[in-house]
Order: C-alpha cells, then structure tokens, then sequence
C-alpha cells in the first residue's frame, strides 16, 4: 500500500514537535531513511526549531500570582466603571413635574450636592480610563 507524500507532510509537525506516538515515529522514520530529500528537509527544520529554543516552563506559584493580580484587576474595573456610571447618573439627573410642566436639572437646585457627585463621577471615570489603558496590548 502506497501513502500519498501529502499525508506524511501533514504528519511532519507532530513527528517534530514529539507527538507522534511511537508507531508512527517508527514508520515515519522509516519512510524518511527511503526519501532522502524530505529527510534533509526534515533535517534542517529539526535545526530551526533548536535555534529558536523554548522558553522555560513557568513556575505555578507564577502563574497563581498572575492569575490573582488580572481577577483584582478586573474586578477593581468593574467597580471603577458602576460608581462612575451611578454618581455620573446622579449627577445628571433631572427633576419632571407634571403641574407645571417642566423639566428641570438637579443640579441648578443643589450645586454643591450634584456637584460633588459628579466630581467624584469624573475622578472614577478617569482611573477607569487609565487603568484600561494601561492593561491594552501593543498590536504589532
């Protein structure tokens, strides 16, 4: 029985990356000892991969930290985001009476109240704001 080339191709990158079973690196090895133009091939991207050598494995203990340090993150976004939206919300709410009619800003009758709610809106939405930006990736 002949295998077509494109099948051993397709099972180049798991004999490389050391994923084949046993068997199959057998009979891979095989086939290669019999084609000695993909065994050259073979060969060279064997090389490529060693120079450009894996990292080491990451500690747990590392990998715990991260994972701690991004939830406290996150949730301190969340909580920046819902106070600046609720004193943002205050701060801009209005009053509607119905005898008269009229629509009218809270913040003409209470400055100083509605006034400290949406300044301690904007100093939220600000932290939020930086603290996105500092957490965006660089696109290459």
């Amino acid at each position: 029985m002949s295998i077509p080339k494109e099948v051993i191709l397709d099972l180049l990158p798991v004999y490389l990356a050391g994923e084949a079973s046993p068997a199959t690196r057998a009979w891979l090895e095989q086939y290669l000892a019999r084609d000695p133009e993909l065994a050259e091939r073979v060969r060279q991207q064997r090389a490529e991969s060693f120079d450009h050598a894996s990292l080491p494995p990451v500690p747990p203990e590392l990998e715990l930290r991260a994972l701690r340090r991004t939830r406290r993150v996150m949730t301190q976004l969340r909580w920046l985001f819902g106070l600046a939206m609720g004193f943002s919300a205050i701060a801009l709410s209005i009053e509607i009476s119905f005898r008269p009619v009229k629509i009218r800003l809270l913040l003409l009758d209470y400055p100083a109240q509605v006034g400290a709610c949406l300044a301690v809106g904007a100093v939220c939405w600000t932290a939020y704001f930086l603290l996105r930006r500092r957490l965006r990736t660089t696109r290459i």
